[in-house]
């Protein structure tokens, strides 16, 4: 870098975020009237580092995912009821989530996770992920963890 370079950078460095890297499941708060239920998926500070967000609607029976990203975080939001496998440090971890229930779940890059919609209707599932999705390159390896 060159003196005039130098001389422009700021003189307080740049805030860097420090990247989280455990599974994190938490339930969230659903405000329900008889209109139906709402809630808020990610709160601010998870907001602000993400880059895409698509919406499943996953029919009964029906598996998503089965893969992990390379480089990309993801939150996934689902309304369930709805099994999740997700394998950390080489173990098969499942969770149960129960009908008309909304969770979160934080999956760091390298995680495998799997989805499924364990009731009788139509499911949602709300992903956020850190990178865009480029259907020519994508993120995603194939790691099956239950049967599709």
């Amino acid at each position: 870098m060159s003196g005039a370079e130098q001389a422009s950078s700021p003189a307080v460095p740049p805030v860097r975020m420090r990247r989280q890297r455990a599974v994190t499941v938490a339930a969230l708060r659903l405000k329900t009237d008889s209109r139906g239920s709402v809630c808020e998926p990610i709160d601010e500070k998870q907001l602000r580092g993400q880059r895409n967000v698509h919406v499943v609607i996953n029919q009964p029976g029906c598996v998503r995912g089965n893969h992990y990203h390379t480089q990309t975080d993801e939150i996934a939001v689902i309304y369930g009821p709805s099994r999740v496998w997700i394998r950390e440090e080489g173990r098969i971890r499942t969770i149960d989530i129960p009908p008309g229930e909304a969770w979160q779940i934080f999956l760091p890059a390298g995680v495998s996770h799997a989805m499924k919609n364990s009731g009788n209707q139509p499911g949602i599932l709300v992903s956020f992920t850190t990178r865009p999705h480029d259907p020519f390159h994508p993120d995603t390896c194939k790691d099956e963890l239950t049967a599709p």
